[in-house]
């Protein structure tokens, strides 16, 4: 009688949870999103979402909704010339960093646009992947030969690939900086850390990592880093290694996962066949199937100041509180 008890109040709090759960989607049929595939989603400090819409053939654009009306930055209305757009971050002075394809940077204060590329400026390479600001609100820029690491404030920049540095591949596909000032980076030879004046290389043969090709990387509140690879992910806490794979966890099979952590410490994991959450006790899968999820093929998720996730998919943005 207890067991069965027990059943019904488990089966009671999750029909609760989902209940409660709200989802709010945005495409072309509902809104003025000029595509339903979106590449990547972002927040500010105001609460503003900006994302990124297009495929890898025709490419999109940058938007950003104020939660009233989209905005939507083109070669009409802005200085970005480039339709393939990868990466959006913001630094502690409200600039909007745009990382692209075949262009470089493209750096937007409110008032004026820069643009800065491989012709005009130290920048190793045209494909950026990823942008990190770290507490000097210094830019690290990743990108498929180097690492560049730029500072407004004096227009320094410096680049450090395999010949000059630690790092044993010069295709970067993702940078993290952490509180203490520690640059995390993501190759495909290994997950290497940076302390502006050490360099160490994490991969098969001296670590706990199963894949020596490292998608993402992701540093949550406490401090704690998030490493995805194919096959996996690494949670790495006071230099303690947690492996994460198909065989051990509820992670989809076949996937190349990027993780963001929300303001309640819930992991939210991308995959090619659903959401993930991980809450460090239940796993779960949202899924069209299961969800208001649109689509199965999930690109990136954004956590904004009032922890209401954004979920960038092949089939348009959801909002999920």
């Amino acid at each position: 009688m207890k067991k069965t008890l027990l059943i019904l109040l488990s089966c009671l709090i999750i029909v609760l949870h989902d209940f409660a759960q709200q989802w709010t989607m945005f495409n072309k049929s509902n809104s003025s999103i000029p595509d339903n595939l979106i590449k990547t989603v972002n927040t500010d400090s105001s609460g503003n979402v900006w994302f990124i819409t297009g495929d890898c053939f025709t490419g999109g654009n940058l938007m950003k909704y104020d939660g009233k009306i989209f905005h939507k930055y083109d070669s009409l209305n802005s200085g970005i010339a480039d339709k393939f757009l990868t990466t959006v971050e913001f630094d502690s002075y409200a600039r909007i960093w745009i990382g692209t394809r075949y262009k470089g940077i493209y750096l937007y204060d409110g008032l004026k646009w820069n643009f800065f590329s491989s012709l005009n400026s130290p920048l190793p390479d045209k494909h950026v992947s990823c942008i990190a600001i770290d507490k000097s609100n210094t830019a690290w820029i990743a990108t498929d030969d180097g690492l560049a690491k730029f500072n407004t404030d004096n227009d320094k920049w410096e680049l450090f690939t395999k010949a000059n540095s630690g790092l044993p591949d010069n295709l970067i596909s993702s940078v993290a900086a952490d509180s203490n000032g520690t640059i995390w980076i993501a190759t495909d030879k290994g997950l290497v850390t940076y302390d502006q004046k050490k360099w160490i290389v994490y991969n098969k043969l001296n670590s706990q990592i199963l894949d020596n090709k490292v998608n993402h990387v992701c540093i949550d509140k406490q401090g704690n880093i998030w490493v995805s690879f194919w096959g996996g992910i690494a949670k790495i806490s006071d230099g303690k290694w947690i492996i994460f794979t198909p065989q051990n966890s509820k992670l989809p099979m076949y996937c190349e996962y990027t993780v963001t952590v929300d303001k309640e410490n819930v992991k939210w994991i991308t995959s090619n066949i659903g959401l993930v959450s991980f809450d460090d006790n239940i796993w779960k899968l949202y899924t069209p199937d299961n969800s208001k999820i649109p689509d199965f093929y999930i690109n990136k998720v954004a956590i904004d100041k009032e922890n209401f996730k954004w979920i960038a998919t092949q089939s348009g943005l959801v909002k999920m509180k």
